[in-house]
């Protein structure tokens, strides 16, 4: 658990409160069954309840686990459970952006099902969530307003060629419409010249010259302040720890 706010954090919840939870949860016949009829699997439940006594205690703990196990709800519910009375995020690092983004749409929403159908769980159920990846992921709109502006001018820079031109034209027409505006959504990948000079990593995309409701990072960014679980990959992981965040 790392607070993205200074001195965050909610009162203490009883004495064995997270536990006790955890156990209704994953026991057999408890709500995994009953709510969801998945499967009771007792690896995944030692699991959780494992998860569940380290976040109590603010302890590390080290897990491995074989396919089939259930990792990702025996961690993920414990942990959404605490980061909501700790109040504080949670933050879970994948190997990859594409895990990342199965975390967010796959095992995340099983938790979220689960809150739901539950009403002991109820208050668990709004949970929000925020997904950050390396900035040089992520289409800056500002950029590409400018990128476009120079290609419809006289003041053609290198790169923009006619082929780079009708890129940036792709890109504007996928930007208008794109939820997130990463790059990992654009099939085919785009020219990197082209990318280069409309991503975000760049000193021009900042809050000053950006609204977070139209650039995608400045809105990543500005989820992360509200968000409860928080889905980053260990490159971008350690180069937060390295920034001192």
């Amino acid at each position: 658990m790392i607070g993205l706010i200074e001195n965050a954090g909610g009162p203490p919840a009883a004495a064995g409160y997270l536990v006790r939870l955890v156990e209704s949860i994953f026991q057999q016949g408890g709500h995994l069954q009953t709510a969801l009829q998945l499967d009771h699997r007792p690896q995944q439940a030692a699991m959780a309840r494992a998860t569940a006594q380290a976040l109590t205690n603010n302890q590390a703990l080290l897990f491995e686990a074989g396919t089939g196990v259930g990792k990702s709800l025996a961690y993920l519910i414990p942990a959404l459970i605490h980061a909501i009375d700790s109040e504080r995020p949670l933050i879970v690092s994948s190997h990859t952006i594409s895990l990342q983004q199965q975390i967010r749409s796959k095992d995340l929403k099983i938790c979220r099902q689960l809150f739901d159908a539950v009403p002991a769980l109820a208050r668990y159920a709004s949970f929000k969530t925020a997904l950050m990846i390396g900035k040089g992921n992520y289409c800056c709109t500002t950029r590409l307003q400018h990128a476009l502006k120079d290609a419809q001018s006289s003041k053609q820079t290198e790169f923009l060629t006619s082929d780079s031109t009708a890129e940036l034209l792709r890109l504007a027409q996928w930007s208008a419409t794109s939820k997130n505006g990463v790059l990992q959504e654009l099939s085919p990948a785009p020219q990197p010249d082209v990318w280069d000079a409309v991503n975000a990593d760049s000193s021009i995309c900042c809050k000053k010259n950006c609204d977070p409701a139209t650039c995608f990072y400045q809105r990543a960014r500005k989820q992360l302040l509200s968000a409860n679980c928080v889905i980053v990959n260990h490159s971008l992981l350690f180069a937060l720890i390295n920034a001192g965040m």
